[in-house]
């Protein structure tokens, strides 16, 4: 809005200069033109007055020839008609000059009007340029501040959130009794004479098909350990890490963390799937297992269901 305005003030400043200028030179114009007509009235009087002195210094030569027929008179004639010519001669070079200098002087004050005029156009238009640079700002300003402000409140919200839902986590996990991963009386897994083993499933949308169990941490998954992990079934060879690198699986195992009294461990479920299922594949069979990975991975809703996670 503020921009806008500037810009009707600006138009309309510059439609009143150019009418302003427009009459002064309609003025100056008319004004030449009657200083011309005075100059040609000027002219015609002198011409005028000078035929009339030469018929009067005829008349009187020819008074003076009739008179005297004398040589001295006609060279005193002739003398006084050079000094007169030489007075009108110098008369008319002066008012020529005269008026040359008027001339000059009018077009220099003219130049000069037009550059105030200019300059002042000019100091218009760099300060309502400033307005409406420092408007821009302010309303740059105006918006980055409610911007921030918005962002802040969204942020506080956010963070309300955050700190609410916490809290009614805390006090879901009291009236249960604490946070578990596991439903210990629904999920399905192996026991040993060790307690609650680790085990790896074959993925499946409708039956829990187990792979291997065994006691240990992730080194042992990932390197053959018999006295850890034991693998008793004839699918995965016993000379070779439980994980395989051409199969989909499914696993549940636990994590110790602390010591003493503080020991503290977590049953962790993870999704096995080994980039080699397909880089290692034979190139007619390649497109099959990328197919077949997909899809077993897709499945983990489902195991989870089967296994007994929380959701």
């Amino acid at each position: 809005m503020t921009f806008k305005l500037c810009w009707m003030i600006g138009n309309k400043i510059k439609t009143q200069l150019k009418t302003e200028y427009k009459e002064k030179m309609q003025q100056l114009a008319a004004k030449k033109e009657e200083e011309q007509k005075k100059l040609e009235e000027a002219k015609r009087k002198l011409l005028e007055k000078h035929r009339e002195e030469e018929r009067r210094v005829l008349s009187k030569t020819n008074t003076t020839h009739k008179k005297l027929f004398s040589a001295e008179a006609e060279r005193i004639r002739l003398e006084e008609e050079a000094k007169e010519r030489e007075r009108l001669r110098i008369e008319e070079e002066e008012r020529q000059k005269r008026l040359r200098e008027e001339e000059e002087e009018r077009q220099k004050r003219l130049r000069e009007e037009q550059e105030r005029e200019e300059r002042l156009r000019r100091e218009r238009e760099e300060q309502a340029e400033r307005e409406r640079k420092e408007n821009e700002e302010r309303q740059r300003l105006e918006e980055e501040r409610k911007k921030q402000e918005e962002e802040k409140k969204k942020q506080e919200q956010e963070k309300l959130e955050r700190k609410l839902k916490k809290q009614k986590e805390r006090e879901e996990r009291k009236a249960k009794g604490g946070k578990r991963l596991l439903k210990k009386k629904k999920m399905i897994g192996v026991t040993t004479n060790l307690g609650m083993a680790n085990v790896l499933w074959l993925p499946s949308d409708t039956e829990i098909l187990p792979m291997a169990y065994g006691h240990g941490d992730l080194t042992d998954l990932r390197k053959f350990s018999p006295s850890f992990f034991v693998i008793p079934f004839s699918s995965i060879s016993k000379k070779k890490s439980a994980l395989r690198e051409d199969q989909v699986q499914y696993g549940l195992m636990r994590l110790s963390f602390g010591a003493g009294r503080f020991r503290r461990s977590h049953w962790v479920f993870f999704l096995w799937t080994p980039d080699s299922m397909a880089r290692d594949a034979p190139p007619r069979l390649r497109t099959k297992k990328i197919n077949e990975r997909v899809n077993c991975a897709n499945m983990r809703g489902a195991m989870e269901k089967l296994i007994g996670i929380e959701e």
